[in-house]
């Protein structure tokens, strides 16, 4: 079993809130790909300016509502980071 075959099946029974919908998982014999649905948000690190207080709290927030229903279904996400924020 492939790892992303692995990464597919746990993405697509997690129930967390704010967590991207898995649609689909591919592979061309030699490359994989996961396809997520397009909520038209923009990963944190892309996001262009300053954060402001407000913004940079809301963030803060969902993010640590995120992790608090991830834990609650033993998944630990270990890259974390903010090219996986999405706001």
């Amino acid at each position: 079993e492939h790892a992303m075959t692995r990464e597919f099946e746990l993405l697509t029974g997690l129930r967390a809130r704010g967590v991207v919908g898995c649609l689909g998982l591919e592979s061309d014999g030699e490359s994989w790909a996961l396809h997520f649905e397009d909520t038209g948000a923009t990963s944190l690190d892309l996001r262009p300016g300053r954060v402001s207080v407000d913004d940079a709290a809301r963030v803060a927030i969902d993010l640590a509502r995120t992790l608090v229903d991830l834990h609650a279904e033993d998944v630990l996400h270990l890259a974390l980071d903010p090219s996986h924020v999405l706001v």
